[in-house]
C-alpha cells in the first residue's frame, strides 16, 4: 500500500523493474492519495521559480551531476529548506519524469505506456478533498476511469473510488469519521478479492 509518493513507488515497482521472480511479485497494490507531484508543484510554487529550478536541474544532469543537491537558492521558495538532488527534482517536476504517473495532461498514448503494462491488481483511492489536487472530485473520478481504460480487464479493482470527504492524508477524522471507515472497508474488500 502506497500513500502519496508511495503510490509512485508501487507503480514503479510493478511497471518499471522488468520481469520479477515469483518471490519478488506482489499480489496487488493499493494507491491511496495518488497525486501528480508536477501538478501539485504548479499549485504551490511561483511558475517562474519552478521553471528556473527545472532548468538548473536539467543543466546539472547534463553535466553528470544528477546526484548532486540543487543549490537551495535555485529552488522554489517553499523548497529552499529541503535538499533535493537534480535527478530527483526532475522526477517530481517534469512531464514524463520517473515519478510522473498521475498527471492529468497525458495523451492516450502516454497513458497506454504508463497503465497498459500494469499486470498487478490495483485499488485506486484518491481523496475527495485532497488539498494537493487542483481538480474537482468528478474530474478525479474521471481520471480513475481514464487510467482503468488502459489496463487489462480486471486489473483496476471495482472497489476503486474517491475516499468520501477525506483530505490527502485521510486524517481529518474529527470532521469526517466516515472517510477513514470507508477506506478501511475498501482495502479489506480488495484484499479479500485477491
Amino acid at each position: 500500500m502506497g500513500h502519496s509518493t508511495g503510490c509512485q513507488d508501487c507503480m514503479h515497482y510493478c511497471t518499471k523493474l522488468g520481469d520479477l521472480s515469483r518471490e519478488e511479485q506482489v499480489d496487488g497494490i493499493i494507491l491511496q492519495g495518488p497525486v501528480s507531484d508536477r501538478e501539485a508543484l504548479g499549485m504551490s510554487c511561483c511558475p517562474g521559480e519552478l521553471e528556473r529550478s527545472v532548468e538548473v536541474a536539467k543543466g546539472m544532469v547534463k553535466e553528470g551531476k544528477g546526484e548532486h543537491v540543487v543549490d537551495l537558492g535555485e529552488m522554489p521558495e517553499g523548497w529552499r529548506g529541503s535538499p533535493v538532488t537534480a535527478g530527483r527534482w526532475l522526477s517530481l517536476a517534469t512531464k514524463g519524469g520517473d515519478d510522473d504517473f498521475f498527471s492529468s495532461d497525458f495523451t492516450d498514448e502516454e497513458l497506454e505506456g504508463i497503465w497498459g503494462g500494469l499486470e498487478t491488481p490495483v485499488l485506486i483511492l484518491p481523496s475527495e478533498r485532497d488539498e494537493w489536487v487542483p481538480f474537482k472530485p468528478a474530474e478525479v473520478q474521471g481520471m480513475i476511469q481514464r487510467w482503468a481504460k488502459f489496463c487489462k480487464p480486471g486489473i483496476v479493482s471495482e472497489f476503486s473510488g474517491l475516499i468520501p470527504g477525506a483530505n490527502h492524508r485521510v486524517d481529518n477524522t474529527e470532521e469526517n469519521p466516515e472517510g477513514e471507515r470507508w477506506l478501511v472497508e475498501r482495502v479489506g474488500k480488495f484484499l479479500g478479492a485477491l
